[in-house]
């Protein structure tokens, strides 16, 4: 499209902020809609999963992730704003199942949310109401808390810090972090404040190049 206008020239008139605004924005809502439509039929035929993904941004704000996953895709149902509101069981329940109503029950297999005490009591709240829905915890999410554990065991513990300080002097020092990545041709994996594997794969990065790593230091 941009080559497009580039070829045409500056005499290209673009859309007025009225038709931007109006019947273009309309239009742009109705292709959207006619996209649901593919995945609604999609939950009818062979159901669909709840997932929801919490977290806090920078400036504290509690938000909640919805969407939608069925054979079809994955589809973004909301995301809602909760600071003020105390985040317990009983919230995060209703919050769930107003969006099992709105889908419809019968289209929904299971929720699936992080491992978090607070929401397994959730599970429990629904699964009162509603028994022929699951309630999974996030597999990757139990694996990373699993991960965590670990690294707390002494001598893991110690192992990770030791190559994490290994990993900051390297990526401290210009010309050190030069000489790395000329001997190895790539970088380290690094470890992540908030992902536990992120550890590991930084122990193996550096262990698959344990001889060009010491070449460098």
């Amino acid at each position: 499209m941009l080559e497009a206008i580039g070829q045409f020239g500056r005499s290209l008139k673009g859309p007025s902020p009225y038709e931007m605004s109006g019947s273009f924005l309309q239009k742009r809502k109705e292709k959207v809609m006619d996209g649901f439509k593919e995945h609604k039929e999609s939950w009818e035929l062979t159901g669909c999963s709840i997932m929801t993904d919490a977290w806090t941004d920078r400036k504290g704000r509690g938000v909640m992730n919805l969407v939608v996953h069925s054979a079809h895709g994955v589809l973004f149902l909301d995301s809602v704003e909760c600071s003020g509101d105390r985040k317990d069981d009983k919230y995060i329940f209703e919050l769930v199942d107003r969006y099992i109503e709105e889908i419809g029950e019968q289209h929904v297999v299971q929720v699936v949310t992080d491992n978090a005490s607070v929401n397994t009591t959730a599970a429990s709240l629904l699964t009162a109401k509603r028994p022929s829905i699951f309630w999974n915890g996030c597999a990757a999410h139990c694996l990373d808390l699993m991960l965590e554990d670990i690294g707390k065991l002494g001598p893991v513990e110690e192992t990770i810090a030791n190559a994490r300080q290994v990993t900051v002097f390297l990526y401290a020092h210009t010309r050190v972090l030069d000489l790395m990545r000329k001997f190895l041709n790539r970088d380290l994996v690094r470890s992540g404040v908030t992902r536990f594997a992120t550890a590991y794969l930084n122990l193996k990065s550096l262990l698959d190049n344990k001889k060009r790593v010491s070449k460098t230091i």
